[in-house]
């Protein structure tokens, strides 16, 4: 009896870990990009990643903007900046949800 115990405490366990690894597999969770931005316009933003690849989101009337945590414009974004997008998790298109600019580098 104990055996059967010890193994359904186990199954119970292991079910407990899977959990969270199945709700992270699906594609409506955010993602997060990196880099510096390549292309911006009202509508979208390429940006190179700092893996070196070039990634493409939507920009649409709800992305929010930010600096240093406080809100932004989306005309403070210019081409050459760091950004750090946090996208709506699709692959095919994905969507910005946020962006937040990077610190300026102090001008000597």
């Amino acid at each position: 009896m104990k055996t059967k115990t010890k193994t359904g405490a186990l199954l119970g366990f292991l079910l407990i870990l899977a959990v969270p690894v199945a709700v992270l597999a699906h594609e409506d969770h955010k993602h997060h990009l990196m880099g510096t931005v390549a292309v911006i316009d009202a509508a979208h933003m390429t940006l190179t990643t700092t893996e070196g690849k070039t990634a493409s989101v939507a920009i649409t009337a709800d992305t929010k903007v930010f600096r240093e945590k406080i809100a932004a414009k989306l005309a403070d974004i210019k081409v050459g900046a760091r950004v750090m997008v946090e996208t709506d998790g699709a692959t095919d298109k994905p969507k910005a949800v946020s962006i937040m600019l990077g610190a300026e580098m102090n001008k000597k």
